[in-house]
């Protein structure tokens, strides 16, 4: 059953909340897909992938900015999304210079 806008965040977070990954993330691309408007479930598909432990979710978090540049939920993301970068920037193997 696919729902729409609001409804479908909170059917989202409630995936979510069954740390299901493996179901959850079908499920978000789906909604993507058929809502790109839709900024919540940028952060419910970052969400999942953070539960996973692949933090590479820079572009989730840019897409949810992107939409809502300046919401309620705004600075919370864009401060998560600059502290994985740094984490995922330091996680890079160091190559010594020529």
């Amino acid at each position: 059953m696919i729902l729409r806008g609001m409804a479908t965040s909170n059917w989202l977070r409630a995936l979510v909340g069954l740390k299901r990954p493996s179901e959850e993330e079908p499920s978000a691309r789906k909604a993507i897909d058929l809502n790109p408007q839709n900024s919540q479930t940028f952060v419910v598909l970052g969400n999942i992938h953070l539960q996973e432990r692949r933090y590479a979710v820079v572009p989730e978090f840019d897409g949810f900015l992107k939409l809502a540049p300046t919401g309620p939920q705004s600075d919370m993301i864009r401060k998560r999304r600059d502290q994985l970068k740094n984490a995922l920037q330091q996680a890079q193997p160091k190559t010594a210079p020529p």
